[in-house]
């Protein structure tokens, strides 16, 4: 009797084992889907950055400005992963803990630090240019040492005020008031916008914004955070609304289209710029939304196309940190073969370079010891391999 009860506990543990592995390679592969997107977006999103220096209106660079406002959903993406993933790692993470802080930092500050390094040495040989050590400090704490090192500003601040903003969450959930936290994190972070946007110069008011970039992007890290929670819910709510989500995005982008339009060539009617702040958080949340029915979609395939998106997710963090030195390599190649941003091919190519470079690099950095020091830890992951 005691040896059946024995079995019977280790089969029990066995089975719990299973269902919790299965469980967590689900969550695994939804959020390595979603940092494949990550990855084409923000390369997408530096391709067509070039269409501002393009200096002349002509059918490829109003179609590259379309492209450029679709593709800005890349930064929101990846809060809204951020959101995802801290809520499926931390769930339950609604009070202040040491552990928490010393994992989180810990887990990007040694990439962030070296590339941040890496682009100061590189500025200041291409340019002839010296730092001081004390402006060197001040670009490391900033995040300013690159243009998309900035994020790292916002992450940080997030991972300061998670438990914060899980605690409000909780108490809103339970008072049955989810309705409140999502209006409150939409206007904190248009307010944010309106307020940086106003071109202020007192030194404090200034201050007071750089510390509180999060708030940029609360309202996509906070739609992460409550799609973890309520997954299944949120899915649902999507298959039956494929047509209003369709519908609110083409009546959107021509919109945000008209703003740019008078920002970026007609250089007028400045009001419109903050006319767009909730019409792109509008836009953006509904691609966003798109994405993630996909991804779930995507995830019960076996597909190479499946395969290559959590191929690129698996990489995205290093990705993310040294696209932009092939961005820039890639623009200098092109100008050298004669090819301007008011060429069509321009774009195609400067996509191509930056993303197969980039991933030369990283797999040559997956494969020595030190390499993680570089792009974090990463899975062996091949393209014909089922995944």
């Amino acid at each position: 009797m005691l040896m059946l009860k024995r079995y019977l506990t280790i089969i029990i543990k066995v089975v719990q084992y299973s269902i919790a592995r299965k469980k967590m390679f689900t969550t695994m592969s939804s959020t390595l889907l979603l940092r494949g997107f990550v990855v084409l977006g923000v390369m997408l999103m530096h391709t067509t950055w070039y269409f501002n220096s393009a200096q002349q209106r002509s059918w490829i660079t109003i179609s590259e400005m379309l492209l450029d406002i679709i593709s800005l959903f890349a930064v929101p993406l990846v809060m809204f992963v951020s959101g995802y993933v801290f809520t499926s790692h931390n769930r339950h993470a609604d009070y202040y803990k040491l552990s928490f802080f010393r994992k989180m930092f810990f887990s990007v500050l040694s990439p962030y630090l070296l590339f941040s390094l890496i682009y100061i040495a590189g500025f200041c040989f291409f340019n002839d240019f010296a730092y001081t050590p004390r402006e060197i400090a001040y670009q490391l704490i900033t995040g300013s040492s690159a243009v998309h090192m900035a994020f790292f500003r916002a992450l940080f601040g997030f991972y300061a005020i998670y438990p914060l903003l899980m605690h409000y969450f909780n108490r809103c959930r339970l008072q049955h008031k989810l309705d409140r936290f999502i209006i409150q994190v939409i206007l904190l972070q248009i307010l944010w916008k309106c307020c940086n946007n106003l071109g202020l110069t007192n030194p404090y008011a200034v201050a007071l914004l750089d510390i509180t970039t999060f708030l940029r992007y609360l309202a996509y890290f906070s739609f992460g955070l409550l799609a973890c929670i309520y997954q299944k819910k949120l899915l649902r709510w999507i298959d039956q609304h494929h047509t209003l989500l369709n519908i609110g995005f083409l009546l959107n982008l021509p919109l945000i289209a008209v703003c740019w339009y008078f920002k970026y060539y007609a250089h007028s009617l400045r009001i419109l710029e903050f006319v767009c702040f909730p019409l792109n958080l509008f836009l953006y949340t509904i691609i966003i939304t798109m994405l993630f029915d996909y991804v779930h979609t995507l995830k019960s395939q076996d597909s190479f196309s499946k395969r290559f998106m959590i191929y690129l997710g698996n990489y995205s963090f290093g990705i993310f940190l040294i696209h932009v030195v092939y961005m820039y390599v890639g623009d200098k190649v092109l100008t050298l073969l004669g090819l301007s941003p008011q060429r069509g091919l321009f774009y195609p190519l400067l996509f191509l370079i930056m993303l197969g470079l980039s991933l030369l690099t990283m797999e040559l950095l997956a494969r020595v010891s030190w390499g993680h020091y570089f792009i974090g830890h990463v899975e062996h992951i091949s393209l014909n391999k089922k995944a």
